[in-house]
């Protein structure tokens, strides 16, 4: 991993996209009963949280300027996101495995969750007026990692999470939130077309290992 490419500071609007496909307002996810301290243990705080993480993208400025486009924003408890967060550890997993000599490429999938319906799933809706947009109840990703021909093995690994957007979702429970690529369908297809693959990028034949020993890969 040689890109070092400095994460810009501002976020802007896509403008690729017309601007009633996007949010109100670029500014921070802002709450009158978040504080300055202790936001990684408030409910209250959430970040301008990626979808796509802004690091994965350091080997090309264009891109890593792009991942600051809040089309690739959305709100993520301050707790989940940050340091000591389930969110972070995936994103540092993947990381991580850009340094494994073995790894050839990965592939990294994801996206949010709604409960639109329920007095619960719109408790956290905190950025309706200001933004536009509720907050998701759960993020989910899947990484699809794929070996050199040299490896021991070169089947094609897959782990795949689905994460609740809360404070309290830490990297110490990580391995609770794995999910199988079945159980995942059937909750994207529930939330989607029920006529389309909502996995697409899925190899033809690839190894659910770290969902079958319930824990997810490590950071070398």
């Amino acid at each position: 991993d040689g890109g070092n490419e400095p994460r810009p500071s501002s976020f802007s609007y896509d403008p690729t996209l017309p601007s009633n496909c996007q949010q109100a307002s670029t500014s921070s996810y802002s709450h009158p009963n978040c504080g300055t301290s202790g936001r990684k243990t408030n409910s209250f705080c959430f970040d301008r949280g990626h979808l796509v993480m802004a690091n994965h993208l350091d080997n090309d400025a264009t891109a890593i300027l792009e991942s600051n486009r809040m089309t690739n924003i959305l709100p993520q408890a301050a707790g989940f996101n940050q340091a000591g967060g389930a969110w972070l550890e995936t994103e540092e997993i993947i990381e991580c495995g850009r340094d494994i000599a073995t790894v050839q490429s990965q592939v990294i999938v994801g996206g949010a969750l709604f409960d639109l319906s329920s007095v619960e799933g719109q408790a956290n809706d905190y950025f309706l007026d200001s933004h536009g947009i509720p907050t998701p109840e759960w993020f989910w990703k899947v990484v699809i990692r794929y070996f050199t021909p040299s490896s021991a093995s070169t089947v094609p690994q897959v782990v795949a999470w689905i994460m609740p957007n809360h404070y309290t979702t830490t990297k110490d429970q990580l391995d609770s939130y794995l999910v199988s690529i079945a159980e995942l369908k059937n909750v994207l297809t529930s939330q989607g077309n029920q006529n389309e693959d909502p996995l697409p990028e899925l190899p033809a034949i690839y190894s659910e290992l770290a969902y079958k020993t319930q824990q997810s890969w490590d950071k070398p």
